[in-house]
């Protein structure tokens, strides 16, 4: 089982024995308080663990604990779960001034942080600076990444090159929008 405790002081991330409730790894995380899942990248050169973060994101070696590789630029109070498709590791946080969509490489390594304006760099295959949910994690359906914000706007991007297709609102968001989304047959359904 895997563990992703990131709180104001001692923030870690963790790999637990589920026969024995052992502590197997844990690595030291230094950021603030947030609210994600980790998520299981079995793609890649290696498996890796994936987290989001506002500090920083990154994916740690599933045995070993060690970093693999790491991203600034995030939105405070992250919340969704990473989601993993084709090669790609989609990371998006949209709380405070900055709401971004990341498509990271599953084969990144180092600090592959965004520099200088930039939207894309060897590790990063695309991005949306404004654009990211703040507690949905978003979708994947098909060739198409969906995401839904609270205020009730639904995006969607072509998953591979980050072009987005369409953006329109649901209803009037007046109360809020949390999304629960699940597949059922070619039908997809958002709750309000």
């Amino acid at each position: 089982m895997f563990l992703q405790c990131d709180v104001l002081t001692n923030g870690f991330v963790a790999a637990l024995d589920l026969a024995n409730g052992e502590e197997v790894w844990r690595t030291r995380r230094d950021d603030t308080g947030t609210w994600s899942t980790p998520n299981v990248c079995a793609e890649g050169p290696r498996p890796q663990l994936v987290v989001n973060g506002w500090k920083h994101m990154g994916g740690y070696d599933l045995q070993t604990g060690a970093e693999i590789w790491r991203m600034s630029g995030g939105g405070d109070c992250p919340v969704p779960t990473p989601v993993v498709w084709h090669g790609l590791i989609f990371l998006m946080s949209a709380h405070g001034p900055r709401s971004p969509i990341y498509a990271v490489r599953t084969d990144a390594a180092g600090d592959v942080s965004l520099r200088g304006g930039a939207t894309t760099n060897e590790h990063v295959a695309w991005s949306v600076p404004r654009g990211g949910s703040y507690m949905e994690t978003p979708l994947i359906y098909a060739d198409y990444l969906y995401t839904c914000q609270t205020t009730g706007v639904l995006s969607c991007y072509e998953a591979a090159t980050g072009r987005q297709l369409y953006k329109e609102r649901l209803g009037s968001g007046d109360d809020g929008f949390y999304v629960f989304a699940r597949g059922l047959g070619r039908k997809i359904i958002f709750c309000e």
